[in-house]
């Protein structure tokens, strides 16, 4: 399919998801309390994980938050951006089931580098220096190695870690690197340079191929699909978070052919927004920002849902019209959980409004969980369990325990409930709920063959049935008067 084609395919649905009806409600909920550069993920037991910096305090922070509400702050660093002198906007999140990692920079060393928490706690690895060198970053692990993209004097660094850190330069404007990588392991870069977005592509070792888009390029969300990249990215505004917004740009580049650009939807969206794919469904969480003085100003947050062959749903989590007060909606974050229904955060800052003072807020939303079990709603009326028990089957586990953690069915109770005090019944059951099964049952005397082959042997406990275990003896001739029956 030659890219003019294919992008006209590609942007139907999401031209589509504009005019689709709103799908059901999600549960928003915010926190007082500092969200620049907020970076969001999802472990696979359901847990949100944000990274983000109190603007006033200057710390870094790395916040947990479990399915029932639960919330827990660990300080990563506590002093490592300047207030309104060199403020620290943009970090990495990786979250894996060992570690966790953040990128950053820290303005007060003016130093870059990796925050790892490991079993001893966190760490600090450094691999850049200069003033605002790493200001923007972005962390992944790839093709089994972890790779740390962030902007440098020269442009663009990357740095990849396999048994040890590796570092190279990419020429050209390196701003709000966005990683990603195809399936043979070539890795796949969408940054921001002086003239706009800019793709690079090559192994993690390079060498590498720049390409330069000429439009757009503010906060590039990648992904890959087969030999694409695909690329969301805004139009810078006049006055970013000041003016209206410009408008998002999708942007598709082939491997081996032109990369074809074209407009998502409107002028008003596109100064922040982030995009995940999980299987065949993509989901885009924008902002709409119009400034208008003929028609007045609104404030708006859409998620919007596109899959092949299903109708494009738009969620609107947040909107304020003309008359009411102003939201500056921020760093917005969208991922899966682990059954790919989205969970959604983000900073908002509301002006001062009918007497009420301003406020700065940390929000995400997701899917009800009424039961906090780890499984939503909608995902337990799909499987048949009961959405206002959190142990469905009464074993003891909850839903989300036997989904996520012990693979076993919510529906059917795994525990053992004793039958007596020994496990005495040859049945291929744990009886007595000890570990063990039929461990109780004694073995019955037997006997085998006849005449001199006659042997003595057991009837056991065998997987749950009764095995005899003997074995006759070998007959001989029986040519011998010795009143014996020799050949059996």
């Amino acid at each position: 399919m030659k890219p003019a084609l294919a992008l006209a395919a590609l942007l139907i649905p999401l031209l589509t998801a504009l005019l689709a009806l709103p799908a059901a409600a999600y549960e928003t909920t915010c926190l007082l309390g500092g969200g620049d550069g907020l970076q969001l993920r999802v472990d696979a037991r359901g847990i949100i994980h944000l990274a983000r910096v109190d603007r006033i305090a200057g710390a870094l922070t790395h916040t947990t938050i479990d399915p029932a509400g639960g919330v827990t702050d660990e300080t990563v660093d506590p002093s490592m951006s300047r207030y309104l002198d060199d403020e620290v906007r943009d970090l990495g999140l990786l979250v894996e089931p060992d570690a966790v990692h953040i990128c950053h920079y820290d303005a007060f060393a003016r130093a870059f580098g990796v925050a790892t928490r490991g079993p001893a706690g966190w760490a600090f690895d450094p691999l850049d220096a200069g003033d605002r060198v790493g200001a923007t970053c972005a962390l992944d692990r790839l093709d089994g190695a972890l790779v740390v993209a962030w902007n440098a004097p020269a442009g663009l660094r990357l740095a990849h870690h396999d048994g040890g850190w590796q570092t190279l330069d990419i020429v050209g404007g390196g701003l709000d690197p966005a990683l990603a990588a195809f399936a043979d392991g070539a890795l796949a870069i969408a940054h921001r340079g002086p003239d706009g977005l800019r793709t690079t592509l090559g192994p993690p070792g390079g060498p590498f191929t720049t390409e330069a888009h000429g439009l757009g390029g503010l906060h590039p969300a990648a992904h890959t699909v087969d030999d694409r990249l695909y690329v969301f990215h805004g139009r810078p505004p006049v006055t970013l978070d000041l003016t209206g917004d410009a408008g998002l740009v999708e942007t598709v580049v082939f491997r081996d052919e032109p990369a074809g650009h074209g407009n998502v939807a409107g002028t008003d969206i596109g100064g922040s927004h982030d995009v995940t794919r999980r299987g065949d469904t993509t989901w885009i969480f924008t902002r709409r920002r119009t400034r208008s003085n003929l028609f007045g100003n609104y404030d708006a947050l859409h998620l919007d849902r596109l899959e092949p062959g299903v109708p494009a749903e738009r969620t609107t989590l947040a909107q304020s019209g003309p008359d009411t007060a102003r939201h500056l909606y921020a760093f917005l974050q969208v991922e899966t959980d682990p059954f790919g229904e989205p969970v959604t955060a983000w900073l908002d800052e509301t002006a001062p409004f009918a007497g009420q003072p301003a406020s700065r807020r940390l929000c995400y939303a997701r899917q009800p969980d009424a039961d906090a079990d780890a499984v939503p709603d909608i995902v337990e009326a799909r499987l048949g369990t009961d959405p206002d028990r959190a142990d469905t089957d009464g074993d003891g586990r909850s839903d989300g325990d036997e989904l996520l953690i012990d693979g076993t069915d919510p529906l059917t109770s795994d525990r053992c409930v004793p039958r007596g005090a020994l496990d005495a019944l040859c049945d291929g059951l744990d009886d007595d709920c000890d570990g063990a099964i039929d461990e109780d049952h004694a073995p019955t005397p037997i006997t085998c063959g006849q005449g001199a082959c006659r042997a003595d042997g057991q009837r056991r406990c065998l997987a749950g049935a009764l095995v005899d275990h003997c074995t006759p003896g070998d007959p001989t001739p029986d040519d011998t008067c010795d009143a014996r029956d020799d050949d059996c």
